[in-house]
């Protein structure tokens, strides 16, 4: 029997004359001499024969084709033309349907004698796609769904070969995917490299953009798409994105990632590890209790009886302090429930608004959660502190406790921790309560002040600008007060420079933390590899390793030093920004001597020239809604020329600011610088660049009328509620 493949060919034009000519002699000529041989018409042992020889050259072909796809080689296309000359007769002969010309009219034959879809026909003539690979990848990808074996099959391709070559999408398991990894990083660089607008707030885009339009016309691919195809998709998705490494870009509490720490997230998550337990894991999620024991001793905290965890964001950490505050002073209500109006906890008005939400979340109502007002200062009120407390009591009320500010979003208002502490201790006394009613301190911002603990302000080795110091210092001795409370939320996505979410929630005393669960409690002494399962405790049964990498990696890298280093120079900075805008006539900056980072300033006109703060005491109701008009109206100004790329700085305006000690909303500008980029040169640029476009705002006469068509605002303040 001939077999060579090189039969092939002939074995088609003999089946074609059989099936299509028109036979004179009234019968198969030398049927008897050429049916066992040559025809495969007739001879299912020779078409199989033959059909398994190409099938080998094919499959052989096919794995040319993959390793050059990985890669991106354009050299891919020379396998792609000889798998199809072979494929094509494959096709024919398993389908014993014998063209007169394999090689001609292909379309017309494979929809004709095959009955193929016109979407294969495509494929296999290389019409589909939106690149060489794309093409590439979609005619693989119907020559395998052709050819995937059916039950007893051995003539077509090797039952291992998939419709999805697997390699391209994830690597091979008997080596480091990494360098694959980094090509396709490289390849997405790339891909987004067209939206890149440096020196700018935001990657170039269309603010135009409709959603539903968007969705209506999206329909989920049918065949896999090739990385570079994909990465092409994916980079319009990164239009408009804000640029926080910006030195300009002053938007909110989101810091320059650092890129250590951004290489050892991408390399942990590449192994998918589920934090929920250590053996789903391996020593990965060490890295979580490293932590722990880092950010314990920071606070003054003994590590051996401390416990922390990570969670998603800081009001995960808030719910974790006033879920362990419930379970404190009434533990039957892990089974039977709550009670409905039993309790009581106290925020500051500072305070962030999830306070009150996760009362609502967690069943205690948000009417519980009662807001303290502040002193000028922005601290809790003490005296009316320990006011409410005795009137609820005196209801009869359970006290949860403490929601306290460890570093207010706009002033970095810290309130007196060690007071509250022995305000509580007092109460406790004197009303003899059988529980502790317990202190968490909300210090997703303030925390990262802790660094300084060990620094020595009068030498000054980081060589810190001298003028701002005290202030640097002042601060840390108001969080240094934080080793008072009994849990801690700390947001290394706001100022420890890491990508979001990276919240850690952290317990002074790990009976506290396991009275979640107390039939799991385990000493980190007794702790071995297979006992540590955090999922027992936690929320979440499905962890990510992303924030214990994060902050592991952020941490180690900089270490004290580096973050006492960035942090101080991005106070500093921050400080000299505000002097320097406060010098134009036409700026008052609210609360000139907070602690913050922020700047809360308003813009004026003509008319009200040179106000100071205290001024606006005495302004009228019309005067206040001008004022604040107008300021928006400059606010809204700002995103227009930041997004049209005529300025290089942005930031936001508030409606809803109230100047602090009053009730007046008299509506801010806010500043949040947060770039590590950002120096005393840059703060120079900044300001002339800020002033030249308040000086264009006014002689233009901007008004909110003529942003009228912006139906929504680009941006919303989420310190507080509008």
């Amino acid at each position: 029997m001939a077999t060579n493949v090189v039969h092939d060919s002939v074995d088609i034009v003999i089946g074609a004359m059989y099936q299509r000519a028109v036979i004179l002699c009234g019968k198969i000529p030398f049927e008897n001499l050429v049916e066992k041989e040559f025809i495969p018409f007739y001879s299912d042992k020779l078409r199989t024969a033959r059909m398994q020889m190409l099938a080998a050259r094919i499959n052989d072909l096919l794995l040319h084709i993959r390793e050059k796809l990985t890669v991106l080689n354009p050299d891919v296309f020379s396998y792609v033309l000889k798998v199809r000359a072979y494929f094509l007769k494959w096709l024919f002969i398993h389908n014993r349907k014998y063209p007169i010309d394999v090689n001609n009219h292909i379309e017309y034959q494979l929809k004709e004698y095959i009955s193929m879809s016109q979407e294969s026909i495509d494929s296999l003539m290389l019409k589909q796609g939106s690149s060489i690979f794309d093409v590439v990848n979609r005619f693989v990808n119907t020559v395998y769904k052709c050819m995937l074996p059916d039950e007893g099959d051995t003539c077509k391709i090797n039952e291992t070969t998939s419709l999805l070559d697997i390699s391209i999408y994830f690597g091979d398991y008997k080596k480091s995917n990494f360098p694959l990894l980094n090509e396709y990083i490289g390849m997405l660089d790339q891909a987004i490299e067209p939206y890149r607008n440096y020196g700018q707030p935001f990657l170039s885009g269309d603010y135009s953009v409709d959603y539903y339009d968007h969705l209506k016309n999206r329909d989920l691919n049918d065949e896999p798409m090739a990385p570079k195809d994909v990465f092409s998709y994916l980079a319009t998705f990164f239009a408009n994105v804000p640029d926080w490494s910006n030195p300009g870009t002053m938007v909110n509490v989101i810091p320059t990632v650092n890129l250590v720490t951004a290489a050892a997230i991408s390399v942990s998550e590449s192994f998918n590890p589920n934090f929920a337990q250590d053996t789903y894991s391996g020593n990965l999620i060490l890295s979580e209790l490293e932590v722990g024991k880092y950010m314990s001793e920071l606070f003054g905290w003994d590590w051996k009886n401390s416990c922390g965890i990570f969670t998603f964001g800081g009001t995960g950490t808030n719910l974790y302090g006033t879920k362990l505050a419930l379970c404190n002073i009434d533990p039957d209500a892990q089974k039977s429930g709550t009670k409905q109006g039993a309790y009581f906890i106290l925020t500051s008005k500072n305070g962030h608004p999830c306070h009150f939400q996760l009362c609502d979340w967690l069943g205690i109502g948000s009417d519980s959660c009662i807001e303290i007002p502040c002193n000028r200062d922005g601290r809790l009120d003490i005296a009316c502190a320990e006011a409410v407390i005795r009137d609820n009591l005196a209801k009869g009320k359970k006290f949860l406790g403490f929601n306290l500010n460890g570093g207010s979003t706009n002033e970095m208002a810290i309130d007196p921790i060690r007071k509250i502490f022995e305000l509580n201790q007092k109460i406790v006394l004197e009303y003899a309560l059988t529980y502790v009613p317990k202190i968490h301190v909300d210090s997703v911002l303030g925390w990262v002040y802790l660094f300084f603990s060990n620094y020595d302000f009068d030498r000054n080795e980081l060589n810190l600008d001298n003028k701002y110091l005290p202030k640097i210092q002042s601060l840390y001795n108001k969080v240094a007060e934080m080793k008072y409370a009994d849990s801690v939320g700390i947001d290394f996505h706001k100022t420890g420079f890491c990508p979001y979410v990276t919240s850690m929630f952290l317990v002074r005393d790990r009976k506290d933390f396991y009275k979640l669960n107390p039939e799991r409690e385990i000493s980190v002494a007794d702790m071995r590899y297979g006992d540590y399962k955090p999922f027992l405790t936690s929320l979440e049964y499905s962890r990510s390793c992303h924030g214990p990498i994060a902050a592991l990696s952020c941490l180690k890298s900089l270490g004290k030093k580096g973050f006492c280093q960035i942090v101080g120079n991005l106070f500093s900075s921050a400080a000299y920004f505000r002097e320097r805008l406060s010098q134009n006539p036409h700026v008052c900056v609210i609360d000139r001597d907070n602690d913050g980072l922020a700047t809360m300033f308003v813009v004026v006109p003509n008319q009200f020239r040179s106000f100071s703060e205290e001024d606006i005491l005495h302004f009228t109701k019309e005067q206040i809604t001008e004022i604040r008009e107008f300021n928006i109206g400059y606010g809204k100004y700002v995103i227009s020329e930041s997004v049209n790329g005529r300025i290089s700085f942005f930031f936001t305006s508030s409606r809803s600011y109230t100047l602090p000690g009053t009730d007046i909303k008299v509506g801010t500008l806010k500043a949040y610088p947060m770039s590590v980029f950002l120096n005393f040169k840059e703060v120079e640029r900044i300001v002339s660049e800020v002033n030249r476009s308040i000086e264009e705002y006014i002689n233009r006469q901007y008004t909110e009328s003529r942003f009228t068509a912006q139906k929504n605002d680009l941006f919303n303040d989420m310190s507080r509620p509008d």
